[in-house]
Parts: C-alpha cells; sequence; structure tokens
C-alpha cells in the first residue's frame, strides 16, 4: 500500500509541473500565429457625363417697328443687317444689301448663339436682339488646326527595371495559375459588328394661329374666308394667318381660291396627296404624305413636272387647311404679301395671274 500511494503521489505531481509549464493559448497564437492580411478592394467612381448646356435665350422686347427680311430682299435694311452680322463675326460675305444664302446661314448662326429658332428669318424678334440688346454674343472664331512640326523628336520617359525582392526562405514561392486560353469563335461565325446608332429625329416647332390677325386681298376691306360644313348648314369662317417661330405661314389654296384659281386636289397617288393649279401658263403640283397622326410630311413640289425646290420645303395643316412658309407661297405663285404688325393685316396680292 504504501508504495501505491508513494507512485500515485508521484504521478500528480508531474502533471501538476506539466500543467503550470503549459504557455497560455492566447498569448502563444498572439505571439507565433500572424493572421492574413485583409485585401483592400478599390471601388472605382465612375466620372459624371457632362450633359449638354443649352444656350441661353436673349430676353428683349421686340420692336415693331423692324421689318421681317428673308431670301429676296434687297433693300437698306439687309445692308444694316449685313453691316450689324459682320461687326459681331457673323457675316463675311460682300456687303450688297441683298439677302442671299450667306446672309441667311449668317442669321441662323446668330439665332443659334443667342437662343433663338434657327430658322434664317431676320424677323422683329431677331432685329431686337441684334440691335437693341446689351448681351450680343460674337461669334466664336474658327480654329485653324497648327500643322505639325518637322523632325519632331519627343522625349520618353526613362523607365527603370523593377528590383526583385527575394522570397523570404521559409515562405513557399506560390504557385502560378495557367494563364486562361482565349475562346475561339466556331468555325463559319461572323464577327460582330457593333450597332450604329441612328440620332433620334429633330422634333419640328409647333405652328401657332396668329390670334386677332386677318388676311386680306389687296384694296379689299374684308378677311379672307371659307365656306364649312356643319351638317345641313354652310357657315363661313374666317382663315387666320399662322407662326412657326418668326416665320409667317400663309393658306395656299384659300389665297388661290380667292384669286380666281381652280385648285384641284388628288388621292389617286399611293400614299400620296397631290394639289394642282395652273398659273401664269405654267403647272404646279405639291405631292405629300401624312404622318400616322395626320400631319403632312415630305413635300415635293414641281413646275410642269420639273423639280422645283424651296428654300423651306415644310407644309402645316391646322383646321383642315395646309399652311406654306409665306417664301414657298410667294415661290409657288408669285405672291406679293405685307405683313402690318401694328395693324395685325396680312395683305396679299397676286398681280398678272391668269
Amino acid at each position: 500500500m504504501d508504495l501505491l500511494k508513494t507512485l500515485v503521489l508521484y504521478m500528480a505531481m508531474v502533471y501538476a509541473s506539466s500543467v503550470q509549464t503549459m504557455p497560455d493559448p492566447e498569448a502563444y497564437m498572439a505571439e507565433h500565429v500572424t493572421p492574413a492580411p485583409t485585401a483592400v478592394v478599390a471601388t472605382a467612381t465612375p466620372e459624371p457625363t457632362p450633359s449638354a448646356t443649352p444656350v441661353p435665350t436673349v430676353q428683349v422686347s421686340p420692336n415693331p417697328e423692324y421689318k421681317a427680311l428673308q431670301m429676296g430682299d434687297s433693300s437698306d435694311a439687309v445692308l444694316r443687317l449685313q453691316q450689324t452680322l459682320a461687326e459681331y463675326g457673323y457675316y463675311e460675305g460682300e456687303l450688297d444689301g441683298r439677302y442671299g444664302n450667306q446672309t441667311r446661314m449668317a442669321v441662323e448662326k446668330f439665332q443659334y448663339n443667342h437662343g433663338l429658332y434657327a430658322d434664317g428669318i431676320a424677323g422683329k424678334y431677331t432685329l431686337s436682339v441684334l440691335y437693341d440688346s446689351q448681351q450680343v454674343r460674337y461669334a466664336a472664331p474658327t480654329a485653324t488646326p497648327t500643322p505639325p512640326a518637322d523632325n519632331l523628336t519627343v522625349a520618353l520617359p526613362t523607365q527603370t527595371a523593377p528590383t526583385e525582392t527575394p522570397a523570404p526562405a521559409d515562405t513557399p514561392a506560390p504557385s502560378e495559375s495557367p494563364a486562361p486560353e482565349a475562346s475561339e469563335a466556331p468555325a463559319g461565325a461572323e464577327p460582330t459588328e457593333e450597332p450604329v446608332l441612328t440620332p433620334a429625329p429633330t422634333q419640328k416647332p409647333a405652328m401657332e394661329a396668329m390670334e386677332g390677325w386677318v388676311i386680306r386681298l389687296a384694296g379689299s376691306d374684308q378677311p379672307l374666308v371659307i365656306e364649312k360644313k356643319q351638317g345641313r348648314e354652310t357657315v363661313t369662317e374666317a382663315v387666320l394667318p399662322c407662326r412657326v417661330g418668326e416665320a409667317v405661314y400663309l393658306p395656299l389654296v384659300p389665297v388661290l381660291e380667292a384669286h380666281g384659281i381652280l385648285v384641284i386636289s388628288s388621292t389617286d397617288v399611293v400614299d400620296k396627296l397631290e394639289i394642282g393649279y395652273a398659273l401664269n401658263d405654267h403647272l404646279y403640283r405639291l405631292a405629300f404624305t401624312e404622318d400616322r397622326n395626320g400631319e403632312p410630311v415630305a413635300l415635293e413640289t414641281y413646275q410642269d413636272d420639273a423639280p422645283l425646290p424651296l428654300e423651306v420645303a415644310d407644309i402645316r395643316k391646322l383646321d383642315g387647311i395646309y399652311y406654306l412658309p409665306s417664301g414657298s407661297v410667294i415661290a409657288l405663285t408669285g405672291l406679293e404679301a405685307e405683313v402690318d404688325e401694328a395693324a395685325m393685316v396680312v395683305s396679299v396680292s397676286l398681280p398678272g395671274a391668269r
């Protein structure tokens, strides 16, 4: 018994000694085990896409004394327009007092740079901005590219080869992963082409009736009227001029019929509407279509079956009446039109019509 007690006591002393000499587990782990570094993922912030800045519109009170100037005009007023546009860098042509293509393009550029409707017609609002406003903007100069110099030498920065840092002796080298092989297109497959982006069509500015205005035949005090059917009754209505921006639009057919010109409308052509009339020993024809909203589009004009191009090939419809810019009506009929802003009257006449 004494030997057994002695053996048990000895084993207990050995176990207690080993427990006391064992290091603290947390301290051992903190000292000998190095945690893996945490990867920091950088998040790229996309740069904002700059949006187009609209050209601010110059605000000015229109001067009713200014008369609209357009293609074909020739006067001292056109000469003044050319001189003023030239002072601001918009017009570079001859100062001849004739409203031609160079003058029209200069007016369009001026209108665009001042937030106006760029129709190339110098109306009272455009002229008021040009002559009376203190906010006229000069035309941007045309940039001339600088030709490259001969024997141009470009100094490239010196590249220093990176210094290799030997890996620690105890750290095993990381295993290299093979680069992924590029996938080949199947035989016979055509290469994918990038889609071609088609710009969205520009919406035309709306046409507005000139309320309170009248159209009169030269030498008459009565407004231009048409007859319409309302049920079983026939009513008479005045025909108003219209505006798109500063351009005046006139009703072609009522003006012709008021001067005794026979107008024939036809729908015999597939998907086209036609208006024809004979005037001054010539046969004129207008052909166009209508979109899903019933608006006339794709205007074509002919004189004796030969194409007759217009400066502004635009046609509109209001209350069933077709309107064209006054300049187009003049080109198609020889019409003389005078706009009286003070009296709110558009006087029209067809001299020598037969």
